[in-house]
């Protein structure tokens, strides 16, 4: 199992991240997380850096042009892309085409949103409809910390529990 970390690289942070039982630890060196509200922004980020992007979108249509058209690395964050669901359904974020479009991206879900979230349940629910799409579609799910300090690291086995929760079998 991999582990993001949103600090600088430090020999003691990976040393607490193999105790911890990660396979691989990324350090902010590794890549950029970029916020987009317009393609425009996306694009002036995207030709700014070298690094591995990850994308959170703040509307659908920087979401279609990003997995369409660009080559980021993944996307994470399309659970807050809506702020009201639908009477009928969640709108988690990802639907068919999406997930279609996704299958050379990774889909990263963050411990640390879903803790520092003031409405965990309904982030959850759509976070686990995401991963069920995801799953259908093969579309690759990471499930990571993001801690952006040592106190925010979890051990690998309650990720991995955690994980089982909202519906990813697989790490």
């Amino acid at each position: 199992m991999d582990n993001y970390l949103l600090t600088g690289k430090s020999k003691e942070l990976l040393e607490k991240s193999i105790e911890l039982g990660y396979s691989e630890t990324y350090f902010s060196e590794d890549f950029v997380i970029v916020k987009a509200a317009s393609v425009k922004e996306l694009n002036s980020a995207l030709k700014k850096t070298k690094k591995k992007v990850i994308l959170v979108p703040l509307n659908e249509d920087v979401l279609r042009f990003a997995i369409e058209k660009t080559k980021i690395f993944g996307v994470m964050g399309l659970e807050r892309i809506h702020y009201k669901d639908s009477m009928h359904y969640l709108r988690s974020g990802i639907d068919q085409i999406v997930a279609k479009f996704m299958k050379e991206k990774i889909y990263f879900v963050s411990l640390a949103d879903i803790l520092s979230s003031r409405n965990q349940a309904r982030l959850m629910a759509r976070i686990s409809a995401n991963i069920m799409v995801c799953k259908k579609y093969k579309v690759e799910v990471v499930f990571s910390t993001f801690a952006s300090s040592i106190e925010g690291m979890r051990l690998a086995k309650d990720m991995e529990a955690f994980g089982k929760v909202i519906e990813m079998k697989e790490f």
